[in-house]
């Protein structure tokens, strides 16, 4: 089946729209109201959100970077719970690393912000002693293991330095789900790529928006298909 190339671009634009495309409306819905099942690998579920954590030491800069690739963002802990939460399952999957957090103080030396959303990191989990900008050139904040025995944050070179070479963890956005209304069937190219389990006229079935990012990363993917499980194409 003959397949063109749809620019990522526009599939990003398409996403963004509340309704798109007159002919086949699509419906961006926070949240996933009809729980529709889905690989979320490579993130897993901790508490209510889904984290990838990097296993790579790379500097915080190139942290942020794979993090993106990813479609997420380095982790902000903006709870006590969510830390604690982070914190457990780390633990108890048998991580022992250090790991990059969104937070660093590159605007302001002393005023630590969470990169992803710019709110201030007040967040009472330092290490002792810290941050204390030893050198004054640690504006990077990670998780650090302590003494072998539990998690807390602490202050390191963003790049540059033997210091600064850490594990990561990335933070996937809130999950959305888009719905499409079928309308006819068309043997043409669409936008997404899932199987449904079948689709009939004036039909409308969710799927999660986060669930083909990761693989057209890793497959180099600029475009995705929908089809049902009788492999017809059904959206344009």
């Amino acid at each position: 089946m003959l397949k063109k190339t749809v620019n990522l671009t526009l599939l990003i634009a398409l996403f963004n729209l509340v309704w798109a495309i007159e002919k086949y409306p699509i419906l961006v819905t926070p949240g996933n109201p009809n729980n529709v099942n889905f690989t979320r690998f490579p993130f897993v579920e901790i508490g209510d959100g889904r984290y990838y954590i990097g296993t790579e030491t790379v500097n915080w800069y190139a942290g942020y970077e794979n993090c993106r690739k990813l479609g997420s963002e380095l982790v902000t802990l903006e709870t006590n719970e969510e830390f604690d939460a982070v914190a457990q399952y780390l633990k108890s999957n048998g991580y022992s690393s250090h790991y990059w957090t969104s937070g660093n103080d590159l605007a302001n030396t002393g005023k630590h912000y969470w990169f992803t959303n710019a709110q201030p990191l007040i967040l009472d989990r330092w290490g002792l002693n810290e941050p204390d900008n030893a050198g004054g050139i640690e504006h990077c904040i990670n998780l650090e293991y302590s003494l072998g025995q539990h998690y807390v944050l602490n202050d390191r070179p963003c790049s540059n330095h033997i210091n600064a070479m850490l594990s990561y963890i990335c933070k996937a956005p809130k999950l959305e789900t888009i719905s499409i209304l079928l309308v006819e069937r068309k043997n043409k190219e669409s936008v997404l790529a899932v199987y449904f389990e079948s689709l009939k006229r004036n039909e409308s079935k969710c799927i999660p928006v986060e669930a083909y990012k990761p693989f057209m990363v890793t497959n180099l993917k600029q475009s995705v298909f929908i089809y049902d499980y009788n492999d017809r194409m059904v959206t344009e």
